[in-house]
C-alpha cells in the first residue's frame, strides 16, 4: 500500500508514471487474505494499479498450480502486471 501511496502522489505533481516492481513473497501469496487486501488495494488506488508489477516467485507458481493461476487471473483483472522471473 505504501508502494500506490507513494506513487499516486508523484502523480499529483505532474510527473510521469512509470512502473514499480513489488517482491510477492510465497507467504504473502498463499495468505487468506491477499486477495482481499488486494482488492481493496485496488479499489482506493485505481489509477496507480497499472503501474505496479508484481513480481511472483516461479516456486509459488508451481507449488499449487490452479490456486496460482486463479489467483494470478485475479491480479491482472484488477490491473496489476504480473512477472514471474526465472533464475539459471
Amino acid at each position: 500500500e505504501t508502494v500506490l501511496v507513494l506513487l499516486g502522489k508523484y502523480v499529483q505533481t505532474g510527473a510521469t508514471p512509470f512502473t514499480i516492481s513489488v517482491n510477492i513473497s510465497n507467504a504473502l501469496f498463499l495468505h487468506p487474505e491477499f486477495i482481499v487486501a488486494i482488492k481493496s488495494f485496488a479499489s482506493t488506488y485505481q489509477k496507480e494499479i497499472s503501474s505496479i508489477q508484481l513480481e511472483l516467485t516461479e516456486n509459488i507458481t508451481m507449488n499449487n498450480k490452479h490456486y496460482s493461476k486463479k489467483v494470478i487471473g485475479t491480479l491482472k483483472a484488477l490491473g496489476f502486471k504480473i512477472s514471474v522471473p526465472t533464475h539459471p
